[in-house]
């Protein structure tokens, strides 16, 4: 889905950069889809800052961080361990803990403006609520079964609690894709 993302953004005409933060240049994925010319990463719009979700500033040092933050017009966070297999412990820091980093950053290092921020979560949350067919609605009354749940979907039905109460300050919107 990102790179459907990175495609559009890539696309549109008032977009002159699509900054691709936290990138793991090292990671198999990455080396892989970076092998290809026309991927999307390679475009002359894209700059890449290598760095990991997991880790302090999302790996970035303070000199990316505020060119970053002051250029910015909109954050779409779809970064994510997408692991069913890890525990809600191994994968916070990377998922609940970067989204928080993210909006303490639009927060802090452009108090000019609001940057409006939009979360991608997962349509997998539906997979442990019961429900046999999930429509469009708000996934809060249907928090994931603990005994059919994974990290990765407990994490998925957290965002309220990741979102500071200073957030009304901010726009932000979750889409969380169906199919």
């Amino acid at each position: 889905m990102g790179q459907a993302y990175l495609r559009a953004l890539i696309c549109d005409s008032d977009v002159q950069t699509v900054h691709c933060i936290a990138v793991r240049l090292g990671s198999a994925r990455t080396r892989q889809l970076l092998s290809h010319p026309d991927c999307p990463l390679r475009h002359a719009k894209v700059e890449i800052h290598p760095g990991d979700l997991a880790e302090p500033n999302l790996g970035l040092d303070e000199t990316a961080l505020t060119r970053i933050f002051s250029t910015a017009n909109v954050i779409i966070h779809n970064g994510a361990d997408t692991s069913h297999m890890k525990s809600y412990a191994s994968i916070r820091k990377t998922n609940f803990d970067s989204t928080r980093e993210l909006i303490s950053m639009c927060l802090s290092r452009n108090v000019r403006r609001i940057i409006p921020f939009h979360y991608v979560s997962t349509g997998s949350i539906w997979s442990s609520s019961g429900l046999d067919v999930a429509d469009e609605i708000s996934a809060v009354a249907y928090p994931p079964d603990q005994k059919l749940a994974t990290g990765y979907t407990t994490l998925c039905g957290r965002f309220v609690s990741i979102v500071p109460p200073v957030c009304s300050q901010m726009m932000m919107w979750r889409t969380r894709p169906q199919q």
